[in-house]
């Protein structure tokens, strides 16, 4: 299945050339002021997988991340969405990409739930679905498939 994506007023489009390696709701207050929402959900995957296909004007901003850690965040330069992120010093090849920003997120949903610690009382998390007060070990929770997508990319 194609996966597109961009913001909203277009400027800024991309491509996904695979499947996702894992996608997560993270329920920090970080990512509930960052969102002016609930959460964040967010698509990971191996930068050379993400193919911008136009690219406006950009913004970046260095944020912290309920885990302390900080990661740059890309922003469309004229609408100001929010499109993904590069985790600093821990993540070197991977892109974080805001699952909203899909043409069509219908087939998207979270595989886990992170930070819920601090979720808002009104989300109702599914059955079924790892939930993690803070963050989880990935080796634990990522698919068998992905885990080796991601020893392929650091040649482990």
């Amino acid at each position: 299945m194609k996966r597109e994506g961009g913001c909203i007023c277009g400027a800024v489009r991309y491509e996904l050339l695979e499947e996702p390696l894992f996608v997560q709701a993270c329920h920090c207050t970080h990512c509930q002021t960052a969102t002016g929402s609930a959460f964040i959900m967010t698509m990971i995957l191996e930068a050379h997988n993400f193919k911008i296909q136009k690219k406006g004007a950009m913004n970046t901003y260095t944020m912290q991340l309920g885990s302390g850690e900080r990661a740059d965040g890309h922003f469309c330069g004229t609408c100001n969405a929010g499109l993904w992120g590069n985790p600093q010093g821990q993540t070197e090849g991977i892109v974080f990409i805001r699952a909203g920003t899909l043409d069509n997120t219908k087939h998207i949903a979270p595989s886990a739930h992170i930070y819920t610690k601090s979720k808002q009382e009104w989300v109702v998390l599914p059955e079924g679905v790892p939930c993690f007060e803070e963050s989880y070990v990935q080796a634990e929770v990522w698919p068998e498939e992905s885990l080796e997508r991601i020893q392929k990319l650091y040649g482990i």
